[in-house]
């Protein structure tokens, strides 16, 4: 998504070059990048938003699950989860998915010794993490690509609690579903044709 590259540019301070992205494309993202400079400028969010990382590669090994937040960050002093959306409307979906992110930071995010990029994360920089290991806000900053003004649209506590219940509950069905289907390969196992061996010739 070129928007999501170009405002996570813009928050890293590291600008987004173009390459051969299709014109289309391109002024779609730019109306988006846009709104979203203008929202951050005139909301002052850079006096609300500290960024902790930005495309945070997470992945829990045991559990079987990862996923890349868009933003971890400090708003408010408040350590939160923020995910991009470009797009006309939003899912409500998306209040499940930043939960996962949220399960994936509290468990191993917040403990890892580099950036996704590889960069390596000073010592300070890995306490301050391990600091904000529990996220207590998530949301969305809505940024359309059709000249409507950027939004941060915060997840109420409520929905919150019913979507880490979700998360949970999802969490379960696979675990579920992975026994089930390793039943289903035995049952394949045991049902499968047996080779009759061709008697041998007492001569």
């Amino acid at each position: 998504n070129i928007a999501h590259d170009r405002i996570e540019g813009f928050l890293i301070r590291h600008p987004f070059e173009r390459t051969d992205e299709p014109q289309d494309l391109w002024d779609r993202s730019t109306m988006a990048f846009e709104s979203f400079k203008d929202w951050w400028h005139t909301e002052n969010m850079s006096g609300r938003i500290e960024v902790i990382e930005t495309e945070c590669l997470m992945s829990d090994v045991e559990a079987g699950f990862g996923g890349t937040a868009d933003l971890v960050c400090l708003l408010d002093g408040v350590p939160a989860i923020l995910d991009y959306k470009a797009g006309s409307g939003i899912y409500p979906e998306v209040a499940v998915q930043l939960e996962a992110y949220a399960d994936l930071w509290g468990t191993v995010g917040h403990a890892n010794q580099h950036l996704s990029d590889g960069t390596p994360i000073s010592e300070n920089g890995q306490r301050n993490r391990k600091a904000c290991a529990e996220i207590l806000r998530t949301g969305v900053i809505h940024c359309p690509a059709d000249g409507r003004k950027t939004q941060l649209i915060e997840i109420p506590t409520e929905t919150r609690k019913t979507s880490a219940q979700i998360w949970d509950s999802l969490l379960t069905m696979e675990a579920l579903k992975t026994g089930y289907n390793e039943f289903g390969k035995y049952l394949k196992e045991a049902t499968l044709p047996k080779e009759t061996p061709e008697p041998k010739v007492p001569f």
